[in-house]
């Protein structure tokens, strides 16, 4: 045999001895990996021939390191990286333990795989393609389509050529190279709305818009979107979660059909779905749950305090809201409940405000977003007997004010019109969508 080396050692460093793992790729794994998956790459067959032969040779332990020379074909004495001069030679080294490539090619690898799985998280496994691609305003996430892009220019560029008369574009209108019937626009709308359809018509992924349709306030439900205040990947998790691609024991068993039992698996009475998670688990109703409607709640307080001029602090997140404050003009009730001559089931609202003149009972509650219309309604019915009462004892109009927003980001229609009533200006909508969208990732 040829001999390739006369120094077995590193060429840089030339300090220890090389040895090679005489292991094989199938053993070193075994046990270990998922064998399945790690064949996904050369099953689907997305390499070049080139660049899967290399990988297969590096498994086969085929190519020539030092290791190799030394050890296998005597034609070196040192096994030793070449780079380092430290560990031996061997493809597991060179791959990913070489402290000389360690903030280069590694590092290179690293990133790009760090992008992949920031992408993965910002776009969760079974969430809606078509949607990447709408409006935020309408509930996508603003991406452009490569695609589309093209065929919009196409169309705006046969548009224009039909009004031109140059006498390049006026031959291209009679060749009939551009063969667009549509202006740009119209192609763009039409483009849309048969994305939006695509979405809408689909049996899970459209089921939130279902849900809410007739009871939410549409442009206003996707505020926390269009603002993008939240990191990608909460975002892509509460969109996960609305189209019903959180791989819950309820869509394992009848969707997937890979479990036989759809029971919660904390509770075992109901089917685990994402709004039974989210709102309807009697075990975490008084931790997750009411932390979540806390933070809401706290929200409105603080905006209550700066309204009446009470003590609060710069940001809302700091706030602790305190039992009773008060003033000359108004005194702010949290959490207290009412005195009253007939004993009530409801007569402890979240908030009570008491002017000289009026008084305002408010409730905040964060249900599944297909009932933020029957929880609004519930609202106002459970507190009308506190409100009569109120009204008798203390001579004054008393006035409910719930204060709704859905799990998952459904807006009523009437929320601005009720947080107007109380003077909320400091807090918008869309820092309530937020706070109720982190509780519930959380949760998640």
């Amino acid at each position: 045999m040829e001999k390739s080396a006369d120094d077995p050692k590193c060429r840089l460093y030339k300090e220890t001895e090389e040895t090679i793992d005489q292991g094989k790729f199938l053993d070193k794994i075994e046990g270990k990996a998922d064998k399945e998956k790690t064949w996904f790459w050369l099953t689907n067959g997305t390499l070049k021939k080139e660049t899967e032969g290399l990988i297969l040779a590096a498994q086969e332990q085929d190519i020539r390191t030092k290791a190799i020379q030394a050890k296998i074909e005597k034609s070196a004495d040192d096994q030793k990286c070449r780079l380092c001069k430290e560990t031996d030679e061997t493809i597991d080294h060179i791959l990913s333990c070489c402290k000389k490539i360690a903030q280069t090619d590694s590092k290179q690898r690293h990133n790009y795989v760090a992008q992949m799985i920031h992408w993965n998280l910002c776009l969760k496994y079974r969430s809606d393609v078509d949607r990447l691609y709408l409006p935020r305003r309408s509930g996508g996430r603003g991406l452009l389509q490569v695609k589309q892009a093209v065929k919009e220019e196409e169309h705006a560029l046969a548009e224009y050529s039909k009004q031109s008369e140059e006498p390049g574009l006026i031959e291209v209108k009679n060749q009939k190279l551009l063969k667009a019937q549509q202006t740009k626009n119209q192609y763009m709308k039409t483009a849309l709305q048969t994305r939006a359809d695509s979405w809408h018509n689909k049996t899970l992924h459209g089921k939130f818009l279902d849900k809410m349709e007739g009871k939410a306030d549409k442009e206003k439900t996707w505020l926390w979107l269009t603002n993008g205040t939240l990191k990608k990947e909460t975002e892509g998790l509460i969109l996960a979660a609305q189209e019903q691609a959180i791989r819950t024991k309820a869509i394992q068993a009848k969707i997937e059909k890979s479990a036989d039992d759809p029971k919660c698996r904390l509770c075992k009475e109901t089917d685990e779905t994402i709004d039974h998670i989210l709102s309807c688990y009697k075990k975490i109703a008084q931790t997750d749950y009411k932390q979540r409607h806390n933070y809401v709640a706290q929200m409105i307080h603080w905006n209550l305090c700066l309204k009446y001029h009470l003590p609060a602090t710069k940001n809302w997140w700091d706030h602790k809201p305190a039992k009773v404050l008060k003033t000359e003009h108004a005194k702010i009730l949290w959490d207290l409940r009412m005195q009253t001559d007939k004993v009530l089931e409801h007569n402890t609202p979240d908030i009570t405000v008491v002017e000289k003149k009026k008084v305002w009972i408010i409730d905040v509650a964060i249900p599944g977003d297909s009932r933020i219309d029957e929880k609004q309604q519930e609202k106002l019915s459970r507190y009308q007997d506190l409100k009569i009462e109120l009204q008798r004892l203390w001579q004054k109009p008393v006035q409910v004010v719930p204060v709704v927003v859905g799990t998952l980001g459904a807006v009523p229609k009437d929320l601005s019109r009720h947080l107007e009533t109380i003077g909320i200006d400091k807090i918008t909508i869309c820092q309530l969508q937020k706070a109720t969208r982190l509780g519930s990732a959380r949760i998640i």
